[in-house]
């Protein structure tokens, strides 16, 4: 049996303050960039977003398994 997919009860303390969300909103703003910028500035190196996108992507993959001391805090707060 498939199990629904269930929003914890400590979400908007992980928006706020867990790395991986933050650098995959920094990935996501790269991957932006890599569109509009090249229209902006034709003097831009080839693919340097999409590298520093990657780069975050890895660091938000990263910080996930990481434990973050706050966020178990108020994981532990939440049980």
């Amino acid at each position: 049996m498939v199990q629904k997919p269930k929003v914890g009860t400590t979400w908007r303390e992980v928006l706020r303050k867990a790395w991986s969300v933050r650098l995959s909103a920094l990935a996501a703003v790269f991957m932006a960039a890599e569109i509009g910028m090249p229209m902006l500035a034709s003097s831009m190196p080839p693919y340097l977003f999409v590298c520093l996108a990657l780069v975050a992507s890895i660091g938000s993959i990263w910080a996930r398994v990481l434990v973050q001391k706050t966020m178990q805090e108020a994981v532990n707060d939440a049980e």
